[in-house]
Formats: structure tokens, C-alpha cells, sequence
């Protein structure tokens, strides 16, 4: 780590030079020579490679005039045994590597690029006699596929490629120069007050009106899509061990086109993971929305965060500080010794470019009424108090969690500290759980197998916990109101 704020870091100042080769090496990750490979196995073993690199910031452009095989064996014989900065991750620091400045297919490096990637304004010759050759399309379409680095939202002020339009430059605005817009924004939001100049508590931005009216009736399973794309899957008896991980691989790369990315998958060997996908995780009916910038449909290897799960959790995948807090937090529970994960597949594998976790709970269609009408209360309070924003959310959550499980586990729960809107707040949540344990839910249309019995106090538990974490990861991606926005979309 180094000793220095990052906003102060320069890599070709602060960081050492090792290869990618090395660095990649220290994650666990070693590629295989290309001869060892034959034509099934490369291109998911091509993939595997740039999404390793990728975990390492590493990204490639300007491929599409090497087949996958030509672009493996470049890679392995010249970029990975080529010196770079070995940047730390904490740096957010990218690194973009032109595969068309390497001499390949017997031209050099200044042909490949007027050949196949020049725009015609450089199709110039620049001395007597140069030639320039003529155009042609690349004869593959890679580029468009390979892994994106991460974008921060507030590097675009919300907006991000793929939307309508940019948004435009505040500090033109005549109407305002002295930049006090926002300021007045947030003391009217504070005060519970609405602006008429505001736009409208329902008025959606591009991308909430593309996911806006997905009702689970229209969700279909991933591996149905798969079959729609005539994108082949096989089932895990037919495929041999050899073959496996980069079938495994290929899969993945081609589900994050479809906007389906993994989560906790490293207590999986490849095989588990592969076999876990095949028997439930494509099957269950899910939203994939395709490849987009602001994230997209994630399975959660952990399921439903059971006790089960949270041992998992807590044993390959919670931070020192996780694991402390959570002993301290719940005294009763065992905290299991900490173990290395046996793969690195999380760490490698395909990611929403701005690490937005949309629907990232996999539950049965029979629990979504019980998980709909909890929800549907937190956005009822909203559409109430406009200055309601993520926190309260997730302390009515997490008090209600704390309530059911002091009671699941037979203890009188506390008294909950909280006051003003968030106990309001929770008191709803309170009154929808206790609906849920004596009735049970309302049927949710178009969920013919949902549950409508009333829930047990270990599974209201479950719920409360995942909507609980589902609102922290929203609101690190989305700001104040990301939960409340994304739970606007789904609920009409």
C-alpha cells in the first residue's frame, strides 16, 4: 500500500515495474500457453484472460483484426512479458492497451492501424511516395464485447453513455451564476418542502424508463434467452474436465452481454459453479435488460443469506472488519475461522461497468408477494415524504431485522431507537411483518406460484436482511434515493 493520498499518485512516479504476467500471477491466475489449446477450449480461455486482466484494470482495444487465436498467442507472447506500472488496485487507475500497435499478420504496426481502424480524415499520406493501404473492414467483432473499465457516476453528473443526452454544463447557466441551485435544492429538500421548477416526484430519468412496468410475469429464465440466441448450453455430464473452465468461461462472457453477472462464486470450483448455474441459476425466471453501463441482472451464489449463507460469508468473503463487527453485533453466532476461497472466479469475472447491483436477490416466485408487499410499504412512505431518501429505508430494515431475530431466537427484542420519520418509517415495516406471519401476503398478479401462506419468523428475517443490504448497495451506486428509485421501477 502506498503511504500517499491517491489523489497525488502518478504510477510512472510511485509504482514499481513488474509484467502483467507477475501481477496477474499474485491473484492465483496463470494462462495457459496456446499450444496447449486446442480450437474448443481457446476462446473461453481467451476470455477468462481478459477479464483477469480486467480485474486488474487492464483493458484492450482495437482487436478485431486478429482471430481469437492470433489475439492469445499476441498476448501471451508479447503483452504479458511486457514491463508496466504495477499499480494498486486502490488507485481506480486504468491501464488501455492498443493490440494494433503490435506488428501482426505479417504488417507492421502503422498499416494494421490505416488499414483496418483509421478514420479517413488520417488516410493521408505524410511524405512523398508514401502508400496508403486500402480500407477494410475487420473481420471480426470483438471490440464491442471486451471488458469496459468502471465509470463513476459522478464523473458524468448521472449520465453515462447510453443515455438520451449529456448533460450540459451547469456553469453556463445565466440563470444561476453563482452555482446556488443546488444549494437551494438540498435545503428544500431538507425542509420536506417541493419545488414547482423541480422535476416531478414520478418524472423517471432514460434509463428508469426503460426499466419502468417489468412486472415478474415478464421475466423469462436466462437459459430460455440463451436458447432464443441459439447460444448453446450444455449440461455438465456431457462436458469433460478438460474442457470445462473455458466452456465455463465463454458462458460467462456471454451472459454479461445479456446484462447476467455472478456474485460469491469463489468457495465454487469450476465444475460447482458451472453445475449451480446450470440446475437453478439460468432457470429462474429473471430481467436480463442486456450489456448497460449502469449495471445489470446479478445471481447471488450466497442465495438468500441464510444462516448458511452467512457462515459462507463470513469464512471466505467478510473483511477483518466485517467479521468483528458482525461478533460484536451478534455475540451468540460462531464466527468460523477465515479461509482463502479455493477459486478467483469473483475476482475475474464479468462485471457492470459501474458495479451497479440491479436486482441481485434470487428468490423463488413463490416468496416475491411476501418480499413485493414489504417493499411497496417503504415506497407508500415515500410517495408521502418526498425527503425521504435511503438511510431511512434501511434503518426501518434493520431495525425490523434486529426485532425478528432477537424473537427467532427467543430473546425480547430491544427497544427501537429511532424517532421522527424513521420510526414511522419502521412502524409500517412492523405492521406489514406482522401481516406476513398471521396471514401471510396478497397474491401478486401474475406470480401463479406465489406463497400466500403466512411466512415463518426465519424466513421474515431473511427478507428483512437482504432488503436491508439490498438498499446499502443501491444507495453507494445510485446516491441518497438509488434503493427508493430502483423499487419505483418494479412496483407501480
Amino acid at each position: 500500500m502506498l503511504d500517499l493520498p491517491f489523489e497525488c499518485f502518478d504510477p510512472a512516479e510511485h509504482c514499481g515495474e513488474r509484467t502483467p504476467r507477475e501481477i496477474l500471477a499474485r491473484l492465483g491466475y496463470t494462462p495457459l500457453p496456446p499450444d496447449e489449446l486446442d480450437d474448443r477450449q481457446l476462446p473461453g480461455r481467451l476470455w477468462e484472460l481478459l477479464y483477469a486482466a480486467a480485474a486488474r484494470r487492464f483493458y484492450f482495444h482495437a482487436t478485431d483484426h486478429l482471430s481469437d487465436r492470433e489475439l492469445y498467442t499476441l498476448l501471451w507472447n508479447q503483452w504479458l512479458d511486457e514491463p508496466t506500472a504495477d499499480i494498486p488496485p486502490e488507485a481506480e487507475t486504468n491501464t488501455t492497451f492498443i493490440v494494433s500497435v503490435l506488428n501482426a499478420k505479417g504488417m507492421t504496426h502503422e498499416e494494421i492501424w490505416l488499414r483496418y481502424y483509421a478514420e479517413e480524415a488520417d488516410r493521408v499520406p505524410l511524405s512523398p511516395g508514401e502508400i496508403i493501404p486500402p480500407h477494410e473492414d475487420p473481420p471480426y467483432d470483438r471490440d464491442r464485447h471486451l471488458p469496459l473499465p468502471p465509470i463513476p457516476l459522478e464523473a458524468h453528473d448521472g449520465w453515462l453513455p447510453g443515455d438520451d443526452d449529456p448533460p450540459e454544463d451547469a456553469s453556463d447557466d445565466e440563470s444561476d451564476p453563482l452555482g446556488l441551485a443546488a444549494v437551494d435544492r438540498e435545503i428544500a429538500a431538507a425542509k420536506g418542502e417541493s419545488n414547482p421548477d423541480e422535476a416531478s416526484f414520478d418524472t423517471p430519468n432514460p434509463v428508469e424508463s426503460q426499466l419502468s412496468g417489468i412486472k415478474p410475469e415478464n421475466w423469462t429464465p436466462p437459459a430460455q434467452q440463451l436458447a432464443a440466441k441459439n447460444i448453446p448450453l450444455l449440461p455438465p455430464a456431457e462436458i469433460t474436465d478438460e474442457t470445462l473452465t473455458p466452456i465455463l468461461w465463454e458462458l460467462l462472457h456471454k451472459l454479461s452481454l445479456q446484462g447476467f453477472y455472478v456474485l460469491h462464486t469463489d468457495h465454487l470450483t469450476d465444475r460447482e459453479l458451472y453445475a449451480e448455474l446450470w440446475e437453478r441459476g439460468l432457470r429462474d425466471p429473471a430481467h436480463l435488460p442486456g450489456r448497460n453501463p449502469r449495471g445489470g441482472w446479478y445471481h447471488d451464489f450466497l442465495g438468500s443469506w441464510g444462516e448458511d449463507d452467512m457462515q459462507l460469508w463470513l469464512r471466505y468473503y467478510a473483511t477483518d472488519e466485517e467479521r468483528a463487527k458482525h461478533a460484536q453485533e451478534h455475540p451468540e453466532d460462531v464466527i468460523p475461522p477465515k479461509k482463502n476461497p479455493s477459486a478467483i472466479a469473483t475476482g475475474v469475472c464479468p462485471k457492470g461497468r459501474s458495479r451497479i447491483h440491479l436486482p441481485t436477490m434470487n428468490w423463488k416466485d413463490s416468496e416475491l408477494p411476501a418480499l413485493r408487499e414489504l417493499e411497496s410499504a417503504i415506497l407508500n412512505v415515500w410517495r408521502q415524504h418526498e425527503a425521504m431518501n435511503d438511510y431511512t429505508a434501511g434503518g426501518a430494515y434493520d431495525a425490523a431485522y434486529q426485532h425478528y431475530r432477537a424473537r427467532l431466537r427467543g430473546r425480547e427484542p430491544n427497544p427501537v431507537a429511532l424517532t421522527g420519520l424513521n420510526l414511522d418509517t419502521f412502524k409500517t415495516v412492523h405492521e406489514v411483518c406482522e401481516k406476513l406471519l398471521t396471514s401471510g401476503p396478497a397474491q401478486l398478479k401474475g406470480v401463479a406460484a406465489g406463497n400466500t401462506n403466512p411466512v415463518t419468523v426465519e424466513k421474515l428475517v431473511e427478507y428483512l436482511r437482504e432488503l436491508n443490504r439490498s438498499v446499502e448497495r443501491h444507495n453507494k451506486t445510485g446516491g441518497h434515493h438509488g434503493y427508493l428509485k430502483f423499487v419505483r421501477d418494479f412496483i407501480p
